[in-house]
């Protein structure tokens, strides 16, 4: 198949793909589909390691994004211009319209729909995602500021723990990350549905 390189190794088949293609790593996505199997005294049962290189500038990588968001938009009668950009290794396909409460939803359900639909679409499960007339960066930075009072007044008390309100998976998995390296606080989840929020308290002092 395209894309697809074979080899007795998975650098084998990595470096043969590279040749192939006249390239490097830093300008492509590499996947294993198989890392190979050298089979009984190396020969029977044997399978070679299989890789898939793809550029990351090649069609079908981040063209398809907008082109895919801006077939769901057609679906759903909205017009709306939209404009990608790279934040790091992650594609954002910022959004705008006259109509962002359709888009966007009560507390971002919708939108949070939408980027689910366009990762499954193009087979992206984290790299690309969608904001709104700034509504995720809107919220984004509100989400910092209540986590950084928070952490402030837990750092002040010396102890206890407060409770944030409820999020979406991705507001939870922001400030999950925002906190990933603090040493003095940590993070959880608790709650089901839409009750599912943050907790944040100080390390050592939640509940046996």
């Amino acid at each position: 198949m395209d894309n697809e390189y074979s080899g007795r190794s998975v650098e084998e088949a990595i470096e043969k793909g590279l040749k192939e293609l006249k390239t490097t790593r830093e300008n492509v996505e590499i996947k294993v589909l198989n890392e190979g199997k050298s089979g009984l005294f190396g020969l029977m049962g044997s399978q070679p390691a299989l890789v898939k290189i793809v550029p990351k500038d090649a069609p079908g990588t981040k063209e398809d994004f907008k082109q895919n968001l801006e077939e769901i938009l057609k679906k759903l009668d909205v017009s709306a211009k939209i404009e990608q950009e790279t934040e790091g290794e992650e594609i954002v396909l910022n959004v705008s319209t006259s109509q962002p409460a359709v888009l966007i939803g009560k507390g971002g359900k919708t939108l949070e729909a939408l980027q689910y639909i366009l990762r499954v679409m193009t087979k992206e499960q984290s790299r690309v995602s969608i904001d709104v007339e700034n509504y995720v960066k809107k919220r984004k930075e509100k989400i910092k500021k209540m986590v950084e009072d928070t952490v402030a007044q837990l750092s002040e008390n010396k102890e206890g723990e407060k409770h944030l309100p409820p999020m979406s998976p991705s507001e939870r998995r922001f400030v999950h990350l925002l906190l990933h390296d603090n040493k003095e606080v940590e993070a959880k989840s608790e709650g089901i549905d839409e009750d599912r929020h943050i907790v944040i308290s100080r390390r050592g002092s939640g509940p046996a």
